[in-house]
């Protein structure tokens, strides 16, 4: 995805192709709910405590996860920059995410 100053690179594991699995659904499932997240980071009135802060990519990803269905895995990499130039990046760790369950290792 590439929002504003945020862009994103999702990459489904292709091994759930075996098991009948189409990699893709959970990646973009993931990569647009991480951006929606972050648009309504960006879209909420600051707070006096949140003046000079930047986006919070971590909760971003944090909260996309936590509204993905779909069945997979992914690689993410999202990047944010600042108004004055300063790059933010978040990887994922490892995440385990089953139909009723995701917890970050």
């Amino acid at each position: 995805f590439a929002i504003s100053r945020s862009f994103g690179v999702f990459d489904g594991v292709g091994g759930w192709q075996e098991e009948g699995v189409d990699p893709g659904l959970f990646s973009r499932a993931f990569a647009r709910a991480t951006a929606d997240a972050i648009q309504e980071q960006q879209a909420r009135e600051p707070t006096p405590a949140d003046v000079g802060k930047s986006v919070d990519l971590e909760a971003a990803m944090t909260t996309g996860l936590s509204r993905v269905k779909e069945i997979g895995t992914s690689t993410a990499c999202i990047v944010h920059i600042s108004a004055d130039g300063i790059f933010q990046v978040r990887q994922c760790g490892l995440i385990i995410s089953r139909r009723s369950m995701a917890s970050q290792l």
